[in-house]
């Protein structure tokens, strides 16, 4: 198909492949004296036929087929041949029509061609025929018709045998044919009834006779289920009716809403009308994931309620452009002033992706490469994203602490009159040899120093032999030990001893991350605790061949580990990432089900079953498989008359119902680990943390704990007539767990409390859907520092849906769709909380560096600030900042119509500009940066952004270029200060920008000048409006746009305080409307 714009008309006629009518002139008053022609076959327009009349009504004769009548509204009529209408115009005829004045309104030819009908606006009827007495009319008139075609069948050589008979349709004869099927074979079969979707059966409410329920939203638009019969084997199961089953088909597992990955659906205004509110009804902070590689959200989240690691991130600066650690501490930052609203990660990504360790490591995903990035794993990817993430925190800061030493000694050869610095290991820690040599710089005059200073400091990291002596290994830990080393580190000392000649080697080294190594049973029902697993993935044993120096030859070698300190923050990785590792730890909790099944575990009577398992609707009488509800009556409960009594009822137990395995986990909640002086570790599960004990033995009383909701001051129910029935679990490689033996001196007991859970989320029926939480229990800081009451509660992050959670859940794993990942337990008690110290100082407007090859001498158009002229809080800045597009939006057409945006741009801040508000250089710019990028750039937006191809290349560049952080730094510094910030559409530019600044701190003109339900004004027209100025004529100046909505917040202030303001911008919005919104160009 194709489109030809043509003009507005009323009648228009066809004749062959031409097409003719009539236009009116420009203003649309009049009629124009010639006919539009136009070539259908070409799709162009011909030369116009002019007519001697103003053609209003067309009609082409029956008889003569070439022959067009033009009728006027004076009721003159002209008759001419289309062919000749420009080569013979004298052979035209022109007639008129006696209406008396009145106008012609109607006009028509009978289908003889003898007649003519003329209807006037007087209501008269005039008819014109031939020079035949008696003219002829058909009365019932109709087309002719015409035979059918013959259709031509392809023909069919004899030796095809490729092409089927059945190309050529059979003829309907209405008689009955040899390869007809008999009546008794035949059976009208209809399409089964697709089963419905579990969730809505579970959020259905009932009115009357007819069930509600939201939409699940399993399908897409317009996409309807059609599911082909498959063959279906039968799977044994170790239980019927537990938690894993699936519908019949073995395709579709009802996942919650809260694991369920989220989109945000964009409108023409953008975020803006998103409720992100409706997902997160708590006072913290979600993150979106609309960026590429926003995978690792949950992780973030996870290292941001880490108390420890938050204070220690946000006190870190250093001048590294791509330092992960200074990203994530503005990141947390923003988190802890965004007061709900949902911040994201775009600078910390960008940093991210240009580690090169990163990419190496195959963690960077790309957007062009949906089918790699749907292939990827995402189990195994956040694990080595944990790994990576910890390791590079450490390095940076390791490297931060040894460039400000070096600087500090360099000051000291330079000044040496200044009294010396004095160097305290406590507060300037830092790592191992092995981890940090690609940072490390050698001054081996500076360790012989601190090793004579220091001497006898260390001792906590060494046995409690007095008589050891520290090796080199020891000192090299402690030298490279840093404030993430000192949280995850795991000081070990790593054994080789040869088995032929038992000669042995060793060295100190720190572990910040464990992987879990699952053990091979001979049998599936064989018991496993977790404590066990964990034990063995601590002091892990293999043998392998190394070189020996004594045997001069590849040995076998038994390569063992033994550690000497354990960590305040205890970070596994699951692994699970193989089917043999999750059917091993499925096996475990149908172990620890079925044992509660049996009866040979007794419930507590405090919670026989879990608050939040709801009663199913239809009772006893329930026969969905795998019903994630309570059945009163029919699943075996604790009889709460006698708490002693097993949970094995009378009724007898074909298989668990599901709950149990959310009231039973294989993960324990509380874990005590003791370390030996001979290495060995004993682990054993605890029902609770006693805090009065750290130290000593376990209460003789037992005592439960209720968390969920409690202060910090936990609620202690006295539970001595409850008996434990749980058999501790006890985790000790060497085969000898005995406390009390006399060889063995305890070096350390930690109690350790479960603070985080990192799970992927597999949705099988969308593999886009794939998704990754964290389940934290979040500390009473937070809540304190929020919401005003000092209480520990478990949340789930799912980007930026949050929501409350039991901690039973944060141990529950569905392994079909939910498989745990990261594990977190952190050290009762915890460390006391350091207070935060911003690093950034007015020094930030002093470390600026153009790093344009040409020195951007050429392109400076700012004044920077001196020390006098610093602003103070509650002054004015104006700011204005300019973007290029990294990715191009992506939209869709929908059903209706209408584009809907899958994905917005991706924008990169190019240019930010700070204007002076006050004093005597107020309108002059100290900050006008223009931002290198090293990523590609798809449009640079020059029209409204004014930035050339060449202006972010350090290379061609003249003008002030520097790096995104460095800006970053100043803007930070000054809203720390509590500057004011004033600029025309700044939510845009913060978000961008990727800085969030309070509320109370930023005037933005768009909203001073705007009435409630209108349109919002343009910079540029409230410019010309009130300052009688033009501004962005032909492209777009940052300094310009700044300095205008500085000069407009002061006509706002005279408007206001003259009491003319309601008048002004009722006056506004009257010569917008006149003008269209558009600055007149005179």
């Amino acid at each position: 198909m194709s489109c030809e714009r043509c003009h507005l008309s009323y009648t228009i006629e066809f004749h062959s492949n031409h097409m003719f009518l009539y236009k009116f002139s420009r203003q649309g008053l009049s009629v124009d004296r010639f006919l539009m022609v136009y070539d259908l076959r070409q799709m162009r327009a011909l030369s116009p036929v002019t007519t001697l009349v103003y053609p209003l009504l067309l009609k082409f004769l029956p008889s003569y087929s070439s022959r067009l009548a033009v009728v006027s509204p004076l009721g003159q009529m002209q008759l001419f041949d289309t062919i000749y209408a420009n080569v013979q115009p004298s052979m035209t005829c022109l007639y008129q029509v006696a209406t008396g004045g009145a106008l012609v309104l109607s006009f028509d030819v009978s289908p003889t061609s003898q007649c003519l009908c003329f209807g006037d606006a007087a209501g008269s009827i005039h008819l014109m025929s031939t020079n035949t007495p008696e003219p002829q009319f058909n009365t019932f008139s109709r087309p002719t018709e015409f035979a059918d075609p013959v259709e031509t069948l392809q023909p069919i050589a004899f030796d095809d045998h490729m092409t089927p008979l059945s190309t050529i349709p059979m003829m309907y004869t209405g008689h009955t044919l040899l390869s007809d099927w008999p009546e008794e074979y035949l059976k009208k079969v209809y399409r089964k009834t697709p089963s419905i979707d579990p969730e809505i059966l579970r959020t259905m409410k009932m009115q009357g006779t007819i069930g509600y329920a939201p939409n699940p939203q399993a399908f897409r638009r317009n996409q309807i289920p059609y599911n082909l019969e498959k063959r279906r084997g039968v799977v044994t199961k170790l239980f019927a009716g537990d938690s894993r089953s699936k519908t019949e088909d073995g395709t579709f597992v009802a996942i919650p809403k809260r694991y369920r990955k989220i989109e945000v659906k964009y409108s023409r205004l953008g975020y803006d009308e998103f409720d992100f509110d409706q997902y997160n009804r708590t006072s913290f902070c979600g993150l979106e994931a609309t960026l590429p590689n926003s995978y690792c959200n949950a992780m973030l989240q996870l290292l941001y309620y880490c108390e420890p690691v938050r204070i220690a991130l946000l006190s870190h600066s250093c001048q590294r452009e791509f330092c992960l650690s200074c990203e994530l501490g503005f990141l947390f930052h923003m988190l802890d002033t965004s007061r709900g609203f949902p911040c994201q990660a775009a600078n910390f990504l960008r940093a991210f992706r240009t580690v090169p360790e990163a990419a190496a490591l195959g963690l960077i995903l790309s957007d062009l490469h949906p089918e790699a990035k749907r292939k990827t794993s995402l189990i195994r990817l956040i694990q080595s994203w944990n790994r990576f993430i910890l390791h590079q925190m450490h390095y940076e800061v390791l490297e931060t602490r040894k460039r400000q030493q070096e600087e500090e000694a360099m000051r000291l050869k330079t000044d040496p009159k200044n009294p010396p610095f004095v160097y305290n290991e406590q507060d300037f820690p830092s790592i191992l040899q092995d981890l940090g040599s690609r940072y490390r710089i050698h001054d081996e005059e500076r360790k012989k120093r601190r090793k004579q200073e220091d001497d006898g400091k260390y001792m906590w990291i060494t046995s409690k032999d007095n008589n050891s002596k520290k090796s080199v290994e020891e000192n090299d830990v402690r030298d490279e030990d840093t404030e993430i080393s000192r949280l995850f580190g795991s000081e070990q000392i790593h054994i080789h001893r040869c088995l032929k000649c038992g000669q042995e080697a060793s060295k100190h080294s720190i572990m910040l991350l464990c992987n879990l190594v699952y053990p091979e049973v001979s049998s599936s029902t064989e018991e496993v605790p977790f404590t066990r697993v964990l034990g063995r993935s601590l002091r892990p044993e293999k043998i392998t061949p190394a070189w020996c120096d004594s045997c001069q030859k590849f040995t076998p070698t038994l390569q063992s580990r033994q550690l000497t300190k354990l960590p305040q923050i205890l970070a596994l990785n699951c692994g699970l990432d193989s089917q043999q590792d999750k059917d091993f730890w499925q096996n475990q909790m149908d172990i620890v089900v079925q044992k509660v099944v049996s009866g040979k575990v007794f419930s507590p009577a405090s919670s026989p079953v879990p608050i939040t398992i709801k009663p199913c609707r239809y009772g006893v009488n329930c026969t969905r498989v795998g019903c994630r509800f309570r059945h009163v009556g029919r699943d075996p409960e604790a009889n709460p008359a006698s708490p002693a009594a097993p949970v094995s009822s009378a009724i007898p137990i074909t298989a668990p119902p599901s709950h149990l395995y959310y009231s039973h986990s294989w993960i324990p909640h509380n874990i005590e680990v003791i370390l030996y002086d001979n290495g060995e570790l004993s682990i054993e599960k605890l029902d609770k943390i006693n805090q009065g004990d750290t130290n000593g033995s376990n209460s003789s009383s037992p005592k439960v704990v209720i968390e969920n909701g409690q202060g910090d001051n936990k609620i202690e129910k006295d539970a001595e007539t409850v008996k434990d029935q749980n058999e501790k679990d006890t985790s000790n490689p060497e085969g000898t767990s005995s406390r009390t033996e006399s060889n063995k001196n305890i070096v350390k007991k930690v109690q350790y409390i479960l603070s985080a859970v990192v799970c992927y989320v597999d949705d099988k029926n969308d593999e886009d859907r794939r998704n990754i939480v964290a389940l934290i229990r979040v500390g009473p800081y937070y809540h304190e520092r929020l919401a005003g009451s000092a209480v520990s509660q478990w949340y789930i992050f799912n980007d930026f849906c949050i929501s409350a959670v039991t901690p039973q859940e944060a141990v529950w794993f569905n392994l079909d769709w939910k498989v745990p990942c990261v594990l977190h337990y952190t050290a009762i008690p915890a460390p006391e909380t350091a207070q935060v110290i911003s690093p950034l100082t007015y020094d930030v407007f002093g470390e600026d560096k153009c790093i344009a090859r040409s020195g951007g001498t050429r392109g400076i158009t700012f004044t920077p600030l001196t020390s006098d002229e610093m602003p103070k809080k509650g002054e004015l800045v104006a700011i204005d900042a300019e973007f290029v597009t990294l990715n191009q939006e992506e939209s869709e057409l929908r059903s209706d119509g209408k584009m809907s945006t899958i994905k917005p741009s991706h924008m990169s801040v190019a240019r930010i500009t700070c204007i002076r508000g006050q004093g005597p250089l107020e309108g002059t710019p100290f900050i006008d940066d223009y931002i290198s990028t090293q990523e590609q750039v798809v449009d640079y937006l020059t029209k409204f952004s004014g930035i050339q191809p060449g202006d972010l290349d350090a290379n061609f560049s003249s003008k002030h270029l520097t790096t995104l952080k460095s800006t970053y730094q100043k803007l930070r510094f000054l809203v720390d200060n509590g500057i004011i910030f004033v600029g025309h559409g700044l939510k845009n530019d913060f978000r961008v920008i990727n800085l969030v600044v309070p509320p109370e701190q930023i005037i933005d003109t768009v909203l001073l000048f705007h009435l409630p339900h209108r349109r919002m004004v343009s910079l540029r027209f409230l410019t010309w409006h009130f300052l009688h100025k033009k501004i962005q004529s032909e492209t777009h100046d940052s300094a310009e746009d700044a300095r205008a909505a500085l000069e407009l917040h002061h006509k706002y202030k005279e408007l206001e305080n003259s009491g003319k303001l309601m008048d002004a911008l009722k006056e506004l919005y009257s010569v917008g409307t006149q003008l269209q919104w558009k600055v007149p160009e005179s």
